[in-house]
C-alpha cells in the first residue's frame, strides 16, 4: 500500500508522549506504540479525551485513512476504536474516493439479502466499510499505477464481503479498481486465473471513480522503436504465449466509465496494434459507458473464442477497423453504441503537419498502391503504420448481435462479414460509410444471397446478416436543427464523444507535453 507521510497525527502525538512517564513503572523505561496505545489511561490524554467527536471526525479525515489506520489509533484506547471501528469514518473514505457508487434500483430479493447481512455485521463489531476501502485500491491515492493496483486487488469473493446498499451508496463485492478523474498513462495487462470445470470466473472492475467526470487511460508512443511496436493499450488474455502452460484459465473484466487513448508504431492490427485486446477461452469483458480510440490501428479486437459485451460506448476516429470479431467460437453482443469514423489510416497519415510528413504519406501510400499489381504482398514487419481503407466492424468466422448501434462515416464498409461469420442486426442505423451509397453491409461468402435490393427490405438476408426483429435504416437522415444525428444517423448514449472531438486532442497535447519535459 501507500506509504505514510513523514509528519502525521499520529506520529506527533506518539512523540509528544513518548517522554511521559507511565503509571505503576519506576523508571520511564521506552515502550512500544501498540503497548502504549494498550495500556496508558484515558485520564492521562486530558485533550484527546475532551476533544469532541466531530472536531476528532474531521482530523482524522484530514489525516486520510492510512495515517488513521497506521498512526493515529496507536495513540490512545479511544482513537483505536475510533478509526477501527468507526463505520461513519470509513464510509466517508469510501466516499471520497468513489469506492461507493450511487445505488441503482435492486429487487426486493436482493435488497433484503444485503440489509439482513449488514446488520449482523454491525452487531459483530466489525467494520464493514474498511474492509471495502481496502479491497478497492484507488489510483493515484493508494497506488501510484494501475497495474500496481491490480496486484493488490482481490479477484474473487472473501469471506465477510458481499453486495450492500445503504443511503444511496452501493458497495460491490467485488473487487475494483477506482481511478481518479485525469489522466493515467502505461499500458495494462491483465493475465487469467486458474479455471476449473463448474467454477466462476474470478472478477475485476476497472472504473472511473465518480462516473459523471470519468477517467481517461493513455497509452500513446510515437517514436518508431522496435520495443514499442504493436503493443494495445489494454491487453486481457488467458492464454500464456511460449509456454507449455496446460491450467486452464479465466478472467471476467468489467471497464466503466473510461476514456481510452492509443497509438503504437506498427501494423500487426490483428493482435497488437489495437486500443483493447481482447484473447482466450472464457476471457469475458464488459465495457460500459466507454470511449474507445486509436491513432494507429483497431479500436477493439476480440478473438481465440472470447466474450463481449459492450453498452453505451463509442469506438471513434481509429486508424484500422473500429470492431474487430474473429476466430471460431468468439462472441459479441454490441448495444446503444456509435462506431464512426473508423478505417481512415494512421493519424501521421490523416494530418500529416510537415513537409516531411507528406512525402513520407506518398511514399508509403505509392508503396500499397504498387504491390499489389505486382503480386508481392508488403511484410508486416516493414512497415510501421497502417494504411487507409478499413471498415467499422468486421467479423469473421464468429457470432456477433449488434442491436441500437450507429455504424456510420467509416472508410471501407459500416459492417463486413466473412468466413462464415454470422451477424444479428436489429434497430440500427448504418449510413455513409465509404464511397458507394449500396455498399453499407459486405458478405463474402459463398452460401450468402448477396442484392441489392436487401437495403430497401424486398428480400432478406440469408446465410451471414439476420435482420430484425426491429428495422435497420440504410438511408441518411439530414436535419441541421438536431444535434444528435450524425452522417445520416441517430447518435446513442453520449453524443458529445463525436460532436465535440477537442477531448482526444487535448489528451495527444497533454501527451506531448509530457515527453518534452
Amino acid at each position: 500500500m501507500k506509504a505514510t507521510q513523514s509528519y502525521s497525527l499520529g506520529n506527533l502525538c506518539q512523540a509528544s508522549l513518548a517522554d511521559k512517564p507511565v503509571e505503576g513503572r519506576k523508571c520511564p523505561t521506552p515502550m512500544s506504540s501498540s503497548e502504549m496505545a494498550m495500556t496508558t489511561s484515558d485520564s492521562k490524554l486530558d485533550i484527546l479525551s475532551r476533544m469532541p467527536d466531530d472536531v476528532l471526525f474531521q482530523i482524522l479525515l484530514h489525516c486520510g485513512p492510512y495515517d488513521a489506520d497506521e498512526s493515529v489509533k496507536l495513540v490512545c484506547r479511544r482513537f483505536h476504536e475510533v478509526t477501527s471501528l468507526s463505520l461513519e469514518l470509513w464510509k466517508s473514505f469510501c466516499s471520497m474516493t468513489g469506492k461507493s457508487l450511487k445505488k441503482n434500483v435492486a429487487n426486493e430479493t436482493t435488497s433484503s439479502r444485503i440489509s439482513y447481512q449488514r446488520d449482523n455485521l454491525i452487531t459483530c463489531g466489525h467494520n464493514l466499510y474498511r474492509r471495502y476501502y481496502f479491497r478497492n485500491p484507488c489510483v493515484p491515492v493508494d497506488f501510484e499505477s494501475v497495474n500496481e493496483a491490480l496486484k493488490f486487488c482481490p479477484r474473487s469473493d472473501t469471506s465477510g464481503c458481499f453486495p450492500l446498499e445503504d443511503d444511496g451508496a452501493f458497495y460491490s463485492d467485488y473487487g475494483s479498481v477506482v481511478l481518479m478523474p485525469g489522466t493515467h498513462h502505461g499500458r495494462i495487462i491483465i493475465n487469467g486465473e486458474p479455471w476449473a470445470e463448474g467454477q466462476p470466473l474470478k472478477s475485476i472492475t476497472i472504473r472511473a471513480a465518480f462516473p459523471s467526470i470519468g477517467a481517461a487511460l493513455v497509452y500513446y508512443e510515437r517514436k518508431r522503436l522496435n520495443e514499442l511496436k504493436n503493443q494495445p493499450s489494454i491487453a486481457i488474455s488467458t492464454i500464456c504465449s511460449g509456454t507449455l502452460d496446460s491450467v486452464e484459465k479465466g478472467i471476467s473484466v468489467k471497464l466503466s466509465h473510461l476514456k481510452i487513448l492509443h497509438s503504437t508504431p506498427g501494423a500487426d492490427i490483428w493482435g497488437g496494434n489495437t486500443a483493447i485486446f481482447i484473447d482466450g477461452p472464457r476471457a469475458q469483458v464488459v465495457i460500459d459507458s466507454c470511449i474507445i480510440r486509436s491513432d494507429s490501428g483497431r479500436g477493439l479486437v476480440v478473438t481465440n473464442q472470447a466474450e463481449l459485451q459492450m453498452t453505451r460506448s463509442s469506438i471513434v476516429d481509429c486508424a484500422a477497423t473500429g470492431f474487430y470479431l474473429g476466430d471460431w467460437g468468439s462472441r459479441a453482443r454490441i448495444c446503444s453504441c456509435n462506431i464512426v469514423r473508423c478505417g481512415f489510416g494512421d493519424i501521421a497519415l490523416r494530418q500529416p503537419v510537415s513537409e516531411e510528413g507528406r512525402s513520407e504519406y506518398g511514399m508509403i501510400m505509392n508503396q500499397f498502391a504498387l504491390n499489389p499489381r505486382t503480386g508481392q504482398p508488403i511484410p508486416r514487419n516493414q512497415i510501421d503504420v497502417v494504411p487507409p481503407g478499413h471498415s467499422g466492424v468486421y467479423i469473421e468466422s464468429s457470432i456477433a448481435w449488434v442491436e441500437d448501434t450507429l455504424i456510420a462515416g467509416n472508410s471501407l464498409t459500416g459492417l463486413s462479414v466473412v468466413r462464415n461469420g454470422f451477424v444479428s442486426l436489429s434497430g440500427s442505423d448504418i449510413t455513409e460509410n465509404g464511397k458507394a451509397r449500396d455498399e453499407q453491409i459486405m458478405i463474402e461468402d459463398a452460401h450468402d444471397v448477396r442484392d441489392q435490393n436487401r437495403l430497401q427490405g424486398v428480400i432478406s438476408i440469408r446465410g451471414g446478416v439476420v435482420e430484425g426483429p426491429l428495422a435497420n435504416n440504410y438511408v441518411s437522415r439530414v436535419d441541421d436543427n438536431d444535434s444528435n444525428v450524425y452522417k445520416g444517423g441517430k447518435i446513442r448514449s453520449v453524443p458529445y464523444c463525436i460532436n465535440e472531438p477537442m477531448a482526444s486532442s487535448l489528451l495527444r497535447q497533454e501527451v506531448r507535453e509530457r515527453c518534452e519535459m
